[in-house]
């Protein structure tokens, strides 16, 4: 890590803090939605992912999509809103909710966003926070959200709509069990 003191620069003699992460299981009664939204080239061919599973780290439901050509910021509110409609239109009424994207955390929890290209959007997911249930909305590093990311960058950029997996894709299921067993990164 290097920073300028004076014109000169000054190398830190102390390596940065190593931080170790992992996927954050929900707590008791509530289901972990996981989401993530990327775009190629940004703006690029864009798509959204995540994951719902249990405090086990079980395996419910995956969704992706594809929202053709858009940023990132979209295709992570995307996966945000598909994500809470999804866990609602399965009776989920207790979610604790995991986004990697600080930036649409900000924006659905922001007072005045009128102008916004995407208050339409950021409306919509309002609007599923607000039924009867118990939402708690957090960010996670994108190391702790990996099963999302994966799905986000191999699944969505598929030309397809919302698709709901049943099953994981056979290639995740050594992600999903490091995530259940607490195996940091």
């Amino acid at each position: 890590m290097e920073f300028e003191i004076n014109d000169s620069v000054y190398r830190n003699p102390y390596p940065p803090a190593a931080r170790m992460v992992s996927w954050t299981p929900p707590i008791h009664d509530f289901v972990a939605v996981n989401s993530d939204g990327s775009s190629l080239g940004n703006p690029g061919l864009a798509g959204f992912s995540g994951t719902i599973r249990d405090a086990n780290g079980s395996w419910i439901v995956g969704y992706f999509g594809s929202i053709g050509r858009a940023d990132n910021l979209l295709a992570e509110l995307m996966g945000v809103y598909h994500g809470l409609q999804t866990a609602w239109d399965m009776g989920f009424r207790k979610v604790e909710f995991f986004s990697d994207s600080t930036d649409a955390i900000r924006l659905i929890l922001e007072d005045n966003i009128t102008y916004h290209q995407y208050a339409s959007t950021v409306m919509n997911i309002r609007d599923l926070i607000e039924k009867d249930w118990i939402i708690n909305l957090k960010h996670i590093l994108r190391e702790g959200n990996n099963s999302a990311d994966y799905l986000a960058k191999k699944r969505a950029h598929q030309n397809e709509g919302l698709i709901l997996l049943d099953i994981p894709p056979i290639e995740m299921n050594l992600m999903l069990f490091a995530d259940a067993s607490g195996f940091t990164f």
